[in-house]
């Protein structure tokens, strides 16, 4: 019973990473679905595309993530799981307003083209990297065999760079809410 204790935040991380990779997954086969029906020339559409690569390619990260943390690494240091509860529900509330922003695009039809923001995207893209690297960082990590040295591959400049991007990508999200 102490190790389900134990595993339990691992656990939830888990889910919510496959969880991440199954919404991200199914907004990129929306964003597809509708760029088939349009021509390619429009440069929103071609932004669209790339989004949905950048989707697609998180979705494998937040997946691979997930399948770590369900096969149960034996050890994950308390600054590894600070992170883990600090982005992820950071990358959730993230891919919420991509899903949603795509949804509004994908429903309003052809007078939504024009009304695309290169911008917006741009900034969705850069969410969607920086995410994916925090978890590629992370599934480095655990292959760690000590909690030491989890915690100093943590206090690497790259990984602070990417705490603070992940910081900074917080305050553009609560903007848009």
């Amino acid at each position: 019973m102490a190790t389900d204790s134990i595993n339990s935040p691992i656990a939830a991380a888990a889910a919510t990473s496959s969880a991440l990779a199954n919404q991200t997954r199914a907004t990129a086969i929306e964003i597809d679905a509708f760029r088939t029906a349009r021509p390619n020339d429009v440069a929103a559409l071609k932004k669209l595309a790339y989004l949905s690569i950048k989707l697609r390619q998180f979705s494998q990260h937040a997946e691979q993530l997930g399948d770590i943390l369900a096969a149960a690494p034996p050890l994950v240091s308390q600054k590894v799981k600070a992170v883990l509860a600090q982005a992820l529900p950071e990358c959730d509330k993230a891919t919420q307003v991509i899903s949603s922003e795509v949804r509004r695009v994908v429903g309003s039809g052809d007078a939504s083209v024009q009304a695309i923001d290169p911008a917006a995207v741009e900034v969705y893209d850069a969410l969607l990297v920086t995410h994916s690297r925090i978890f590629i960082f992370v599934m480095q990590i655990l292959s760690f065999e000590t909690e030491a040295e989890q915690d100093h591959f943590l206090e690497t400049k790259d990984v602070q760079q990417l705490l603070t991007k992940l910081i900074s990508g917080r305050l553009w999200l609560a903007s848009m809410l």
